[in-house]
């Protein structure tokens, strides 16, 4: 049975076009030694490099039982199989393949791509299979692919089949979009599987942004008014003594960056809210 959907395996046999994945073995654990940031987070680039060290098999490319999808040039009883043709899409989108000076310089301007953000289950596709298309191709391959985790809600991966999932439009009806995209930023974790639910994101969203961060703003606010006529007020004299709070902002800027570089926008999110809880 297939260990997503639970439906029982058809074996069915076919003549296919093959490409030559095995000859890129050794090519692709070479390019992940001298390239160690390819593939984030570590445990994605220790689950890629394991597979491919297991061994690469040829890798079918094509189908001939119906013909509905791209025809291969050398052989028109044949359309390509749907992982080739979709990963070219990528260099195809920005320009490969097309004629004149304006295509050419738009993919010299987008490719490569500096990060590709994919999920966990696609990971071989993009740091194994799409990488020795690219070799065999001669193009550059991209600098960074990022495996992020799923969403799980009570547990299980959200489904259509099972009727389990979130709704971002129903999400941001209650929250707003903000206080959506806070809670993602804040609350998942980039990279692995987390859990969401609407209980844990009004737990957030009161303690972090109502109850620290809206409390803050209209206590300022409240206290700027009843106090400096709604301005804010001069700088004062010993502004560059230590302060609790000046040292919660002291390099706030460079750590906040940090963390956004290496896709932590948790650590990020709580940069900030030192600074509020100060």
């Amino acid at each position: 049975l297939c260990p997503d959907c639970d439906r029982p395996l058809e074996r069915i046999q076919e003549e296919s076009w093959f490409f030559k994945l095995s000859a890129f073995e050794q090519p692709l654990l070479d390019f992940y030694e001298a390239h160690p940031d390819f593939i984030q987070p570590e445990t994605r680039r220790n689950e890629v490099i394991s597979f491919v060290k297991g061994g690469l098999k040829d890798l079918s490319i094509s189908r001939s039982t119906f013909d509905w999808g791209v025809p291969f040039p050398f052989d028109e009883k044949h359309v390509a199989y749907v992982w080739v043709d979709a990963l070219i899409n990528y260099l195809s989108a920005v320009g490969y393949g097309a004629e004149g000076a304006e295509a050419a310089e738009t993919l010299a301007y987008r490719w490569p791509a500096q990060c590709h953000v994919v999920g966990k289950d696609i990971i071989r596709f993009h740091c194994v299979i799409w990488p020795a298309m690219l070799m065999a191709a001669g193009m550059p391959i991209t600098h960074t692919v990022f495996g992020h985790g799923f969403l799980l809600t009570k547990g299980e991966k959200m489904s259509k089949s099972k009727g389990n999932g979130l709704m971002p439009a129903d999400l941001v009806r209650v929250f707003g979009v903000d206080a959506y995209r806070y809670y993602f930023m804040s609350d998942v974790t980039h990279g692995a599987d987390s859990p969401i639910s609407w209980g844990r994101m009004r737990q957030v969203y009161n303690a972090d942004l109502a109850n620290s961060w809206g409390n803050l703003v209209s206590r300022t606010l409240n206290m700027s008014m009843k106090y400096f006529d709604g301005c804010a007020p001069a700088r004062p004299a010993n502004f560059d003594e230590p302060s609790p709070l000046r040292d919660a902002c002291d390099g706030v800027f460079e750590r906040y960056a940090a963390c956004m570089e290496t896709m932590d926008y948790s650590g990020a999110t709580a940069e900030v809210l030192k600074i509020v809880s100060a």
